[in-house]
């Protein structure tokens, strides 16, 4: 892939905490679990945002585990959190297809990120952004929020959870609450009649529970 290079008006940054799968092990022998995980935004005057996460996954050769870095433009519109201190900056963003660098015109680097580390055997890559660059906004929100919806049945509320792509839990899928409840979304059925002290009770320390109500 040919190097791109740009360059762009920083003019601000959201970080978002959602739930994903992380693995463990080595020799074949490798365990899945939900994690919190993070994605960072970085958004540009001239309409176009950056998103830079992380995914994990096995190696090629099966014996251990791995780690890529990714990274993907996008265009769509959506509010975030943290300004830039210094106001809106001019960056350069330099693109080749396993290494991304985001510096300031003076050479600062903000951000970047490498696909599989230099390692495509072993992947080890990653994303970096300096948070310390920023400064956060009125609009932010401390913890890793849960929306829990409730409300009768046949409002939606699963429909519109499934369609949000992010990580549900039905209540109505189980008898008794795990021990833990690893989700972006909980839908309230009308099942088993769980509580909502009973539901937060079961969330990871940390998180921001957000109740929606659905009326008829």
């Amino acid at each position: 892939m040919e190097n791109i290079v740009m360059t762009l008006t920083l003019i601000g940054m959201e970080i978002e905490k959602y739930v994903g799968d992380i693995v463990k092990g080595h020799d074949s022998n490798f365990t899945y679990k939900l994690a919190e995980l993070t994605r960072f935004r970085l958004v540009f005057k001239e309409g176009r945002s950056l998103i830079l996460w992380k995914t994990y996954g096995e190696c090629p050769s099966g014996w251990s585990t791995a780690v890529w870095g990714c990274w993907k433009w996008s265009t769509e519109r959506l509010p975030f959190s943290f300004i830039p201190k210094t106001g809106p900056i001019e960056v350069e963003i330099n693109e080749l297809d396993n290494e991304l660098e985001i510096t300031t015109l003076d050479g600062v680097r903000i951000a970047g990120g490498s696909k599989d580390g230099e390692d495509p055997y072993y992947p080890s890559g990653g994303v970096y952004v300096d948070k310390d660059f920023f400064q956060s906004t009125k609009r932010t929100m401390e913890g890793r929020p849960v929306w829990i919806l409730r409300g009768p049945s046949g409002l939606g509320k699963s429909t519109i959870a499934a369609g949000t792509g992010k990580m549900v839990f039905e209540t109505d899928s189980v008898n008794s609450l795990p021990k833990t409840i690893m989700a972006d979304i909980i839908v309230v059925g009308n099942r088993n009649h769980f509580s909502i002290k009973a539901i937060k009770h079961h969330l990871p320390k940390g998180c921001k529970p957000i109740i929606v109500d659905f009326m008829a």
